[in-house]
């Protein structure tokens, strides 16, 4: 499980905002994640170092946000982090090996919120007026194999907010020393983990369904039938001759 939280740590998370700084005081932020639609969810797939074994995964990240492209980038690599510890390989350029599974990540932000027109009341409190700036994700898995088929796909939502101002992180640096404990304290360093540790958990559980999903196709293909069924046994009246012999 430790190397599992040290690969959730490798990803920054999708928010980037330049941190605000109090007049005199120097910087004074917060800064919260929020899950949404799916990441919100609890893991059902166990940790295994064999989840995958024997399965070679290629993955392919994007965004539509211009200023999100080596956010990106470290999607990918978080994600091959959490597969490979898990047991998955990745195709090289060199051995020209063809991936069973092709994971895809689209990024694309839905919705900003900010008052940074309060302005004003910010500086006249010397910072202790906060600023608020908050915006709304969306990240689209697919996952299909080397026939171009999906197999797996799911949209996730959540939301960072940014909050700048010496009352305000005053008060939750209190809160964090005297009323939370380490999985309940707000920080940077603790929301990157939570939603690194929502998206790997979110990843994990695609591509186990979609490696279920091409096992079953493949299955279909070669026209094999569970093996309850490919040698029948017979009827219970078949076993009976008095039963045939009635009929």
């Amino acid at each position: 499980m430790q190397r599992r939280v040290r690969a959730h740590q490798r990803l920054l998370p999708l928010l980037v905002l330049g941190c605000g700084f109090g007049i005199g005081f120097g910087s004074a932020c917060v800064h919260v994640y929020q899950p949404l639609s799916r990441l919100s969810e609890p893991a059902i797939l166990p940790f295994a170092e064999d989840n995958f074994k024997n399965l070679m995964v290629e993955t392919s990240c994007s965004t539509q946000t211009s200023d999100w492209e080596d956010e990106a980038i470290e999607a990918c690599y978080f994600i091959e982090g959490v597969l490979e510890e898990q047991g998955a390989s990745f195709p090289t350029t060199e051995s020209r090996e063809v991936a069973d599974l092709v994971v895809q990540l689209r990024s694309v932000r839905l919705s900003e919120e900010n008052n940074n027109w309060m302005w004003f009341p910010f500086f006249f409190s010397f910072s202790l007026y906060p600023l608020r700036t908050s915006f709304t994700f969306a990240l689209e898995v697919t996952i299909y194999d080397r026939d171009q088929t999906t197999l797996a796909r799911e949209m996730m939502q959540g939301r960072f907010t940014e909050i700048t101002g010496l009352g305000y992180w005053g008060l939750n640096l209190l809160a964090n020393l005297l009323l939370r404990d380490g999985q309940e304290e707000i920080s940077e360093d603790r929301s990157s983990l939570q939603f690194s540790a929502d998206l790997g958990n979110r990843i994990s559980q695609l591509v186990y369904q979609a490696n279920v999903n091409q096992k079953l196709r493949q299955r279909a293909s070669q026209g094999r039938r569970p093996s309850n069924t490919e040698n029948p046994q017979p009827l219970e009246n078949d076993r009976n001759p008095s039963n045939r012999e009635g009929n």
